[in-house]
């Protein structure tokens, strides 16, 4: 999946989707922000295109790629 496939879409986050994210921000040490784009990766299947090291403590919940490996 590229980032045109869903360029301009509304991905729906569900209450336990947004539950889900409160709790990674807390056992997993990262922001909300990063929290949500998890959830919503994992929902459409999708992977996270980032440096961002805070990532390497979802590895097992999402696939996570460095931009230089693209």
């Amino acid at each position: 999946m590229v980032i045109g496939d869903i360029k301009d879409s509304i991905i729906d986050v569900s209450r336990d989707g947004v539950l889900e994210s409160i709790s990674l921000v807390f056992d997993r040490e990262i922001n909300d922000g990063d929290a949500v784009n998890v959830i919503i990766a994992k929902k459409i299947n999708a992977e996270i295109v980032s440096n961002d090291k805070d990532y390497t403590r979802v590895k097992d919940l999402v696939k996570v790629v460095s931009p230089m490996k693209i």
